[in-house]
């Protein structure tokens, strides 16, 4: 049987109360969807992690990353509450661990996605720094969402490459290829060294290697 929901709501919301763009408004985790560490554990637990969508004082949409050392007990807001991951009125967005234990953040935005790498400082507290969020689209050869703006996820795949039997991953994206909310595809990019691939925003989101259509229905 389910125990009796306790409401955090107020201790997650309270992080924000002295962050320059003000108190928060409203907020919501996107999807509910939660993820957890395969690298960092505190304690009993392997870390959880899940990207939230946030209206400041002023109702401009950003996003930020919470973090949990308990199992979803108590959250913490990842990094500087007033350095947002992304801050180009967003929608829904979803985080992914990369294999060097850096956190990346994907973000809905009319056209295609926002990317943004936050980089560790101390783990263990969850201090650090969001890099600067960097737009994939049909402009830079990222993934496209023509005449749309929905909601997508994000995973990152561990692989073996056929051509040559190396260990590799790859970072899948879905989204609505359009127009509007239909032709849902899977967007593929092949990453293949830690140090080139995986080494900022600009790289990400730029130069995908292709797209899986999955249906040509109306579905977002």
């Amino acid at each position: 049987t389910w125990g009796a929901p306790e409401d955090i709501a107020e201790s997650i919301y309270s992080q924000f109360d002295a962050s320059k763009y003000g108190p928060v408004r409203s907020m919501f985790v996107a999807s509910g969807r939660i993820m957890q560490s395969r690298i960092t554990k505190v304690g009993n637990y392997y870390r959880l992690y899940c990207a939230v969508l946030v209206r400041d004082r002023q109702a401009t949409h950003m996003n930020y990353v919470l973090f949990s050392d308990d199992f979803g007990g108590t959250w913490k807001v990842l990094g500087d509450i007033n350095e947002p991951a992304v801050y180009k009125s967003p929608a829904e967005p979803k985080v992914e661990e990369l294999p060097n234990g850096t956190l990346l953040i994907s973000s809905r935005y009319n056209g295609g996605r926002y990317y943004n790498i936050f980089t560790f400082s101390d783990v263990n507290s969850g201090t650090g720094r969001w890099d600067i969020a960097k737009f994939s689209g049909a402009s830079n050869g990222g993934v496209e969402s023509k005449d749309n703006s929905t909601n997508g996820e994000v995973m990152l795949i561990p692989v073996t490459r056929v051509a040559d039997g190396e260990p590799m991953h790859i970072l899948l994206q879905s989204l609505p290829l359009g127009p509007n909310r239909k032709s849902v595809g899977i967007y593929y990019k092949e990453l293949a060294d830690e140090f080139e691939d995986f080494v900022s925003p600009i790289e990400l989101a730029r130069d995908w290697d292709g797209v899986k259509q999955v249906t040509s229905l109306n579905s977002a």
